[in-house]
């Protein structure tokens, strides 16, 4: 969805809604075609139905002329979203290329675009990409290469995947990829990444990887003790509460927020699991292991479980501890 000064409109299903307040009402106009994605710029509402772009006339929200569409050139490959960036651009996504574009008031498509920063990577589906602290982070990637996490900057990528997380993203097809979604969220100025994929839900720490880098950025979200996949979804930041909402992607479908205060999610407890590299020691062995945590405050046992393994695919049985002791 986007909104302007008067309307949210609402792209669904290859149809296009548009809410003024009051109505809910679909937009009729035929050019519009199907629709897949929206953004709003300088009084426009612009579309793409992935393959070409438009958007609606200055003076009418529910309005597309036939000669106010164009389409994005650097690569025959589909336009997947579109979006605005903090300089008031359109950013336009493709599968394997990016491009920008800038309101020109050209009397047919008003938008030019700008070749000099176009970017020879895209996006695998319309919801695999956020804007965060001034920056645009993906998933997708280059034409030849297999999906990744990355960052656009300056006409050109820099990879934000470790080893481990683009061997989870391998693990699923491209059409299983397409529906992946991208949330970015800043908390006490921690700079999070949400990677909801099919199955799992990653979580990228920009303000970690930018101090002590990528390779300890990445954590696996799961809730409840059973390894299941992380609940929370579409979060939202409501000033008014001064908290994070989030919907339920399970089938329970409660809403709820973010506690900073417990780690607990729904009132049930939760794991945390911390696994270190693999050390080769010769003669020597380890004698000691050391585990320092914020744990507060629980009126429950809250036991820590330990096992070691020599090559990484065979673990020793669990032994555990109580965490204060």
């Amino acid at each position: 969805l986007s909104y302007s000064f008067q309307s949210v409109v609402v792209v669904a299903d290859g149809s296009a809604w548009r809410f003024d307040g009051t109505d809910l009402v679909q937009i009729t106009d035929p050019d519009l075609g199907s629709p897949i994605d929206v953004t709003w710029i300088d009084n426009y509402y612009f579309f793409t139905d992935g393959e070409y772009l438009f958007h609606t006339d200055i003076g009418d929200e529910t309005s597309i002329d036939p000669l106010k569409f164009a389409t994005s050139e650097l690569s025959p490959d589909p336009t997947k979203a579109v979006g605005r960036t903090q300089d008031n651009l359109v950013i336009v996504f493709n599968r394997y290329t990016t491009e920008y574009f800038i309101n020109q008031g050209s009397e047919n498509f008003a938008f030019s675009r700008i070749n000099q920063k176009a970017v020879n990577a895209g996006i695998v589906g319309t919801h695999a990409w956020c804007e965060m602290d001034g920056n645009i982070f993906i998933l997708g990637g280059r034409k030849e290469e297999s999906a990744s996490f990355h960052m656009l900057t300056a006409g050109t990528t820099t990879p934000l995947s470790t080893r481990y997380v683009d061997k989870v993203l391998n693990s699923y097809t491209e059409e299983q990829l397409s529906t992946a979604v991208i949330e970015s969220r800043i908390v006490a100025r921690d700079k999070l990444i949400y990677l909801y994929l099919p199955n799992e839900v990653l979580l990228y720490n920009h303000t970690i990887a930018e101090g002590l880098g990528v390779g300890v950025a990445w954590s696996r979200l799961t809730t409840g003790s059973h390894d299941e996949k992380w609940r929370p979804c579409n979060g939202i930041f409501d000033p008014l509460l001064n908290k994070c909402i989030y919907g339920d992607s399970s089938e329970f479908g409660q809403i709820s927020f973010m506690d900073q205060s417990t780690a607990s999610q729904y009132g049930y407890p939760t794991d945390m699991e911390f696994t270190t590299p693999l050390v080769p020691l010769e003669s020597m062995s380890v004698d000691e292991v050391e585990l320092n945590t914020i744990s507060g405050f629980n009126q429950e046992a809250v036991t820590l479980f330990v096992s070691t393994t020599r090559d990484g695919a065979i673990y020793s049985q669990e032994w555990s501890k109580e965490a204060s002791a």
